[in-house]
């Protein structure tokens, strides 16, 4: 198969090793002293925690009730299809994580029949999010679900799979990760879960695992930088390069796991496929990303396998949804000595991509400004009808916020 094999370099840059070692990954499992040592560390706090969770929810503010009301999850499950839009999967009555790109292209989900595309100043591709019925245990140890089979056998709760083609060449380090909306203000407890969780991250991808809270906008004049978990690129898990003028894989092709080269199955021999990687225009490169999708439950909005006895809702040590997916470079050239800060003024911008699970959505107003930009002009919405004009924009969102029905 064209896709089974690729030529390895000789050597590693002194770049990429300073990027940290590459962990054994949660496929392989996380050490039991490791998760010993985090649960140990954390039984007092448990408790506290949980008292701090119910507090949380019974601060949260009218509207964010209506956002995650059974009614409100209901309708946006029926208008993003959960799999649904252009590339959609089945109309329905699962779980799932809903997206958008920024600007917004309109609304898109996980589980997709065909990868959704993308293009933006610096880069063209697509991408493919697939996750697994975490809400229901026996529908996932049954496999009845799309990508069942794919999953069965596998620890990870999801999977991503994005193909590039740049149009410029690339000179700062490519990174990769989740960036959130704003600083959150975290208390002794929150920073310690924090703690716990970003130790266990960096077991996975080594290292060259980038974290900060975010700075306080209340404190600090700006730039302001965004709380974030970013990667290097020797933190993805499969590596495969088509040359100008091939054809390169389908990212849901069933034996998409067999193509290229994976991190699992050599690690040393990854770190160096990704030390003398290039990225220019002319080749496609794409790219599987699970190795921390065993700590995070996306569709479930959760941190999972870190702390002890339940789940820890991620809203609590990074703020309500949504969560951002992005790839960017950061160019601190021109910033004081020692700031090293990813504020947005330093970044240059390949991939952005927001999501959040349909069954914890963002505030109502943050969702409309989010797939705003889906709605070019009010002739768009003139061609909806009396309807349309009855109700204006509203419609648009009425499966996402939550809006009364006509």
């Amino acid at each position: 198969h064209p896709y089974l094999h690729l030529r390895r370099p000789t050597s590693v840059s002194p770049h990429a090793m300073e990027l940290g070692g590459v962990g054994p990954g949660l496929e392989a499992g996380i050490s039991s002293t490791a998760l010993l040592s985090a649960a140990l560390a954390t039984v007092a706090a448990a408790t506290v925690l949980g008292f701090a969770t119910l507090k949380k929810q019974a601060s949260v503010g009218p509207s964010q009730r209506a956002a995650d009301s059974p009614r409100a999850i209901e309708e946006q499950r029926a208008g993003a299809r959960c799999g649904g839009g252009s590339g959609g999967s089945n109309p329905g009555a699962l779980p799932c994580v809903n997206c958008t790109f920024v600007p917004s292209t309109g609304l898109m989900a996980s589980n997709p029949h065909a990868p959704y595309a993308f293009e933006n100043e610096n880069c063209s591709g697509q991408f493919a999010l697939l996750h697994r019925p975490t809400h229901d245990q026996a529908m996932d140890q049954s496999g009845q679900y799309p990508f069942g089979e794919h999953f069965q056998g596998r620890k990870r709760l999801w999977e991503f799979r994005v193909q590039i083609n740049f149009k410029a060449p690339v000179h700062e380090p490519f990174l990769v990760g989740i960036q959130f909306d704003k600083f959150v203000p975290l208390g002794m407890f929150q920073q310690r879960m924090a703690g716990i969780t970003v130790a266990a991250l960096r077991k996975v991808v080594g290292n060259g695992l980038y974290h900060s809270f975010g700075d306080d906008p209340k404190v600090s004049d700006g730039p302001h930088e965004k709380p974030c978990f970013m990667m290097p690129l020797v933190a993805t898990d499969q590596l495969i390069v088509t040359p100008a003028g091939e054809k390169p894989p389908d990212l849901l092709d069933p034996c998409f796991s067999s193509f290229g080269h994976k991190r699992a199955d050599d690690r040393r021999g990854y770190a160096e496929e990704i030390a003398a990687l290039k990225l220019v225009p002319g080749p496609t490169y794409t790219f599987g990303f699970w190795s921390i999708a065993q700590c995070l439950d996306v569709a479930q909005y959760q941190i999972t396998g870190v702390t002890p006895f339940r789940p820890m809702d991620i809203g609590l040590i990074c703020g309500p949804p949504p969560a951002h997916v992005v790839f960017y470079t950061v160019d601190t050239s021109q910033a004081p000595p020692g700031d090293q800060r990813h504020t947005e003024d330093k970044k240059t911008y390949f991939f952005h991509l927001v999501l959040w699970s349909s069954k914890r959505l963002p505030e109502t107003a943050r969702l409309r400004q989010l797939l705003a930009p889906a709605v070019s002009s009010r002739s768009d919405l003139d061609k909806r009808g009396a309807r349309a004009e009855r109700v204006g924009a509203v419609d648009t969102f009425a499966c996402c916020a939550g809006a009364r029905r006509a």
